[in-house]
C-alpha cells in the first residue's frame, strides 16, 4: 500500500515539476494568447510523451 502511494507521489511530483516548466516556456511569449497556447501545448506534448 505504502509503495503505491510512494508511486503517486513520485507520479504528482513529476506532473508539478512538468506544470512549471511548461509554466516558464508560456512566461516567455509576449502575448497572453501566446502563453495559454504555448503552456496547453506543452501539456499535451508532456501528456503525450508519457
Amino acid at each position: 500500500w505504502i509503495d503505491s502511494v510512494g508511486g503517486d507521489r513520485a507520479r504528482w511530483e513529476a506532473a508539478l515539476k512538468d506544470t512549471m516548466t511548461c509554466r516558464t516556456t508560456a512566461l516567455a511569449e509576449p502575448t497572453p494568447i501566446g502563453r495559454l497556447k504555448a503552456y496547453y501545448s506543452c501539456r499535451k506534448g508532456k501528456r503525450l510523451g508519457r
